[in-house]
């Protein structure tokens, strides 16, 4: 019995087959990467539908008043508002100092040793507080020390903690320390009625001097 022979299958057969369905994969990613594309077109053109550009011209754009919107100020107004609130360096207000309780005493009250004059120029009593003025000059020798050296005391002799303005460290020869000030609260001296103002002893520079009896004004 006769058999014809059997012919083998071609393995060339489905290559048209594997291309197409290469270009339809193709297709349809080019398809919805456009699809996608235009739908964010079109979202990010909803989104600006609201937004208009500003008017930046100054001859076209509307009154801020009939906007709502910022007014800006010119440089004229501006400089005059910020003067408004603001006090320049020749424009310092003058305040009238809260008239003060003055001590009627002799004053001057003054000592003087081997060149050293120590003088109380007056007492007064504001704002709470005592202000002793004092006059220092030194026509010895030898440079006087002051600052550690010039007390304020009570009359029984005991030391005051004071804030002194205008004391310098030392006065060389032939100086003056015309205006020192000495202050302290009218509430650290309780009952005393009066003050000495002491400069100690520093050897050969400063000799001992001692101005008691400097009365306090009473009042205030």
């Amino acid at each position: 019995m006769f058999h014809p022979p059997v012919r083998p299958m071609s393995s060339s057969s489905p290559r048209p087959l594997t291309g197409l369905l290469v270009l339809v994969l193709l297709g349809t990613t080019l398809g919805t990467a456009l699809g996608f594309a235009f739908w964010g077109y079109r979202l990010g053109q909803d989104a600006l539908r609201q937004v208009r550009q500003p008017l930046l011209s100054p001859s076209l754009s509307p009154p801020a008043a009939e906007t709502g919107g910022v007014a800006f100020l010119k440089e004229a107004e501006v400089v005059r508002r910020v003067k408004a609130g603001m006090v320049l360096p020749g424009e310092m207000p003058t305040t009238e100092p809260k008239p003060g309780v003055s001590s009627p005493g002799p004053f001057p009250i003054s000592r003087q040793a081997e060149g050293v004059t120590l003088m109380v120029t007056g007492v007064e009593q504001q704002d709470g507080a005592i202000v002793v003025a004092v006059k220092v000059r030194n026509d010895g020798a030898y440079p006087l020390p002051l600052q550690r050296h010039l007390l304020l005391e009570t009359a029984g002799g005991q030391a005051l903690e004071v804030v002194v303005e205008g004391l310098p460290v030392q006065l060389a020869p032939g100086n003056e320390a015309p205006a020192v000030r000495m202050t302290l609260p009218v509430t650290t001296l309780g009952t005393e009625k009066s003050l000495a103002l002491t400069l100690r002893e520093a050897g050969a520079a400063a000799p001992y001097l001692r101005l008691s009896d400097i009365p306090i004004p009473s009042g205030g």
